[in-house]
């Protein structure tokens, strides 16, 4: 724990400069533009100690006006830096800072405990690096540097710490951000995707039995139970601790997916083990730690002090429940924010997703004396602001508590728009009673100056809009938030913007004014892509047609424009953005084909755009073709996605009056009445009080054609496998894992005049559940349907 002692960090003035500073006395570094210590470090210093010193150096004479000199012996009043153990390596982060007369010495265990006292000084004096390059360092003008402290110590709260200060653009800049915020030297942490090292998946073709058998054939994961396999992992960690023994871990994590063998020796591990491995939530952590501890056990002999670590994620985040993991074992519980919940603090009582997790990061806690967890401070999907400091401030000393030693956070480069929770970050995992309301308020009013409160209060509203997500199953996990990221929400927050260009801009001219108009430039950056992406992610989400029908700048638009200047390349991480956000863009050309695609009458066209623009999107949807009021049955059961081809009651009786026992008890049929434009029927929204993960619902439309005979297509949608029957005739059958999208599966039909009957059959493995349907003639002119009383 970080002692809170501080420093003086100015003085208005001093009557006189005594020679020699008696203990009482405040020591002075520099006072009217001279330097009264010289920084001291020794030829034989190590190099990055060499480096923090000359950093020093520099911030000390930014700060005064003075010259520092570094230099080899003191001569004189000195401040003093270096390791008290030369062969200590990097064992200890911990650093003192004392006084002996009239210097300082600066001083850890290890050079790396040295170098964090350095910035620890200069903390205290009040400087910050709260973002990466030149315009993210705030350092203090003042006349006089006082020291007015004995002593000063600190050391992390957390053992390790990994994942923050990328910066592609700029390695080395991300590099002195992480020193500077004495983030470097934690214990290296390796627990990546990682079963492609310990056999590579070109050995598939030569040796089969060595992968995972899955519905017959073979995925990349590996057969846990293949004794080959044992010896592969078990030669592989060895060897990589004979090449690193001063790394504490080797990652066993297996690859990214959930294709786990489904092989006879394994189905017989599991079935003595008590497991059944098709229910979600961790049916194959048993199995995978009972492999992890053979591991351990041909490891321990030749390094049994190594660390063996996985990731506890997707189906195999749970604790073991039969299996006591090895010590050895080093679990990782991914905070995924498609299955848990970002948007609210793990202890927040009122989020189920969270208070699940919490149990799981306890229980891990309870078994294993090391673990870790990783998080996502900072995510590939959003590349605008997302105020998540509310959550960071409590989980980060929960999981302290609760038994989590390290911690990996899965940060981009988006320094402009999401750095104040890399910083916030930063700061508590040093000191869990850091006063994070301090932090927030220094930052504004460092970086802006006279237009603090403006930025403060833009900052808040993201915040708060974040933190107001409703809870419950019924919001994508990922980005809820962004439903309230509306037109008038980016309004007020764009004046803000404003408001806060005109109060720096009002500031005499001057190097300080045009540092604080350029980075209020960089955020308006990231509010500029905010509102680009937020209106495409709002639009799937809630069904919001506006983008179908009218044109707007899309992200990247706004990525060609910005990152078109150099000066704004440290703003996000454009590579990655573009790369994201095209496949956004392109998945949303499907959605305004929709529009394009279909051979609509003028008058149609015209009054569809008129519903949408009213917001009477289920109108507009009728005229594009959509069915648009079905009768709807469920849940019932399906733990697997090939139970969606197991025939159910309704495929039998249909009739309007039936009823059947479902998942959660009695299901009756119920009228639903699209809403959107899309066409879109939201199972997950209309069964949210039922679980709908590992379910199957069932849709029927009764229609009359009033036309005559014509070919015609059919294009159904389903999130996700999904099956549909035509007047009784099975016409498709699609049993895949998929997001919704328009226009997904299309049969050709002839349609006659008179009643004809839709049958859909929808699963759901897991998130969101959809269903559309929309039929048009061979011209591509949308079927506007009347419905059966």
């Amino acid at each position: 724990m970080q002692i809170a002692n501080r420093f003086m960090t100015t003085a208005l003035a001093l009557l006189a400069l005594p020679l020699i500073a008696r203990a009482s006395d405040p020591l002075v570094l520099a006072q009217d533009r001279q330097a009264y210590m010289a920084v001291v470090v020794s030829d034989d210093a190590d190099s990055t100690v060499r480096e923090a010193a000359d950093d020093l150096a520099r911030v000390l004479g930014t700060m005064s006006g003075a010259q520092f000199v570094v230099q080899s012996a003191a001569q004189g009043p000195s401040i003093i830096i270096g390791a008290r153990d030369a062969n200590a390596g990097r064992a200890s982060l911990s650093y003192d800072i004392t006084r002996q007369g009239s210097s300082l010495f600066i001083s850890g265990k290890s050079a790396q405990g040295a170098v964090n006292g350095v910035y620890a000084f200069l903390e205290h004096l009040g400087c910050r690096w709260y973002v990466v390059g030149d315009l993210g360092e705030y350092i203090p003008r003042v006349e006089t540097i006082l020291f007015a402290e004995m002593d000063l110590s600190g050391s992390p709260d957390y053992v390790s710490v990994s994942g923050f200060g990328p910066n592609d653009s700029a390695p080395a800049e991300g590099a002195a951000w992480l020193r500077r915020n004495r983030l470097t030297g934690f214990p290296n942490q390796y627990h990546g995707h990682n079963w492609a090292n310990i056999i590579h998946p070109d050995e598939r073709e030569e040796h089969p039995e060595w992968f995972a058998l899955v519905a017959g054939g073979r995925s990349d994961q590996l057969c846990t139970t293949h004794p080959d396999v044992l010896d592969s992992a078990i030669a592989v960690s060895n060897r990589y601790f004979d090449m690193y023994p001063e790394n504490p871990m080797f990652s066993l994590s297996p690859n990214d997916n959930g294709r786990f063998c489904e092989c006879d020796r394994c189905r017989a591990l599991d079935s003595e083990l008590g497991v059944v491995p098709d229910l979600m939530n961790g049916p194959y952590t048993d199995r995978l730690v009972y492999f992890f501890n053979q591991v351990a056990a041909g490891v321990r002999e030749r390094h049994p002090d190594a660390g063996l670590a996985f990731y506890a994620y997707i189906s195999h985040t749970e604790p073991p429940r039969v299996v006591k993991p090895d010590p050895m074992l080093i679990p990782v519980i991914c905070h995924t924010p498609w299955e848990f919940c970002q948007h609210h603090a793990i202890d927040d009582p009122q989020c189920d997703r969270n208070t699940r997790l919490a149990g799981i990061i306890d229980g891990w806690s309870e078994m294993s004396p090391r673990v870790y967890v990783y998080d996502y401070y900072g995510h590939y999907y959003w590349y605008g602001p997302m105020g998540l400091v509310h959550a960071i401030r409590r989980d980060l000393p929960w999981m302290r508590a609760h038994g989590v030693v390290g911690f990996n956070s899965e940060t981009h480069a988006n320094w402009w728009t999401q750095g104040l929770n890399f910083y916030v970050a930063a700061k508590l995992l040093w000191n869990l009673d850091a006063d994070v309301d301090d932090i927030v308020r220094g930052w504004y009013a460092d970086l802006y100056g006279p237009a603090a409160s403006s930025m403060a209060a833009y900052g808040q509203a993201w915040e708060d809009v974040v933190a107001n997500v409703p809870y419950g199953e019924d919001v994508d996990t990922e980005r809820a938030f962004v439903k309230d990221v509306t037109p008038e929400f980016i309004e007020s927050t764009g004046a803000l913007l404003d408001q806060a260009r005109g109060l720096a801009g009002a500031m005499p001219d001057g190097e300080r004014r045009e540092r604080i108009l350029l980075r209020i430039r960089k955020v308006s950056a990231g509010q500029r892509m905010a509102a680009a992406q937020a209106a495409f992610v709002r639009a799937r989400q809630s069904s919001d047609a506006s983008l179908v029908v009218l044109e707007t700048e899309t992200p990247l638009d706004v990525i060609a424009d910005v990152e078109a200047d150099p000066i704004m390349r440290d703003v996000m991480e454009f590579p990655l953005a573009r790369q994201v956000l095209s496949e956004e863009v392109i998945e949303f050309a499907r959605y305004r084909r929709l529009w394009t695609d279909s051979n609509m009458p003028g008058a149609d066209r015209a009054l569809a755009r008129q519903l949408i623009e009213e917001g009477r999107g289920g109108e507009a949807a009728r005229l594009l073709g959509h069915v648009t009021r079905w009768r709807v049955a469920g849940l019932f059961d399906a733990p697997t996605l090939d139970d969606l081809l197991v025939p159910l009651a309704p495929e039998s009786d249909a009739r309007a009056d039936a009823v059947y026992d479902g998942k959660n008890g009695p299901v009756a049929w119920q009228t639903v009445v699209v809403d959107n434009a899309y066409g879109v029927i939201d199972l997950r929204a209309l069964f949210a009080d039922q679980g709908t993960n590992r379910a199957v619902a069932y849709a029927v439309a009764e229609v009359e054609h009033a036309g005559g005979v014509i070919d015609a297509e059919v294009r159904f949608s389903s999130n996700d496998g999904g099956m549909l029957w035509y007047d009784g005739r099975l016409v498709v059958s699609s049993v895949v894992e998929s997001g919704w999208q328009p226009d997904t599966d299309r049969v050709r039909v002839r349609l006659k005049p008179g009643r004809h009957t839709f049958m859909a059959k929808v699963i759901n493995t897991g998130n969101n559940f959809k269903l559309s349907l929309r039929v048009l003639d061979f011209r591509g002119k949308p079927i506007v349907f009347d419905y059966a009383q």
